[in-house]
């Protein structure tokens, strides 16, 4: 069964493709059950994983790998979350040809308390395209 992904859209609302190699800035915002953004001070714990959609292959050992404020990534006291993806998360995994493009998959998961209880949210798997530059020989 093939894994439906969302694209992530870049500030001009297209989907996002980095090019091999690059670095970039994911920014989110992780809400409640009845859509009210999630502060800082109600997380509990932000994870990321990538991994390499045809393959499933982690991504530069990012396995529901910590977040908040630790691993590329920094959460403002409203909750917006800005992950850094460096150079070595946008790498191409196996042979693809120049120009060609490979689907990486971000997918977080979030706990925080409500005030009442403790809640788990889980992002769909998130698309990031990354285009294959050169050759190496």
């Amino acid at each position: 069964m093939a894994v439906k992904v969302t694209d992530i859209k870049d500030a001009n609302g297209k989907a996002l493709t980095i090019q091999e190699g690059e670095s970039c800035d994911i920014t989110c915002t992780f809400k409640d059950m009845d859509g009210a953004a999630i502060t800082k001070t109600n997380l509990i714990s932000l994870t990321v994983s990538l991994f390499d959609l045809k393959t499933s292959s982690a991504i530069n050992n990012r396995s529901a790998q910590s977040v908040i404020d630790a691993n590329g990534g920094v959460v403002a006291t409203d909750g917006t979350l800005t992950l850094r993806l460096q150079p070595a998360d946008n790498v191409i995994i196996g042979n693809i040809t120049v120009g060609d493009i490979q689907t990486h998959v971000l997918e977080f998961v979030w706990t925080w308390n409500d005030g009442v209880l403790t809640r788990t949210g889980h992002s769909g798997p998130l698309g990031i395209s990354v285009e294959k530059l050169s050759t190496v020989v």
